[in-house]
């Protein structure tokens, strides 16, 4: 009897073990098909989103409304 009891603690401990934490997972990465805010930062930050995009005549174009990409008026222009 005292096998099964504690048997049947051991499993109940484990599942509320389990439950615990607040493990809010990473951010929610932003919806395909649009400019990330991250992008917006800095003209770098523009030029490397852009240059990172895939080269793809079949893939959805991407959703540039509102979207006014950043400028300096000390850097250089950098090649995209």
């Amino acid at each position: 009897m005292r096998i099964l009891a504690f048997a049947l603690l051991s499993a109940v401990l484990t599942v509320v073990a389990g439950c615990g934490g607040h493990d809010d997972g990473p951010a929610t990465p932003p919806a395909a098909g649009t400019v990330p805010p991250s992008a917006l930062a800095s003209p770098a930050a523009y030029t490397a989103f852009v240059g990172q995009l895939p080269a793809d005549d079949m893939a959805e174009p991407l959703d540039l409304e509102g979207v006014t990409p950043p400028v300096s008026d000390t850097d250089e222009p950098e090649d995209v």
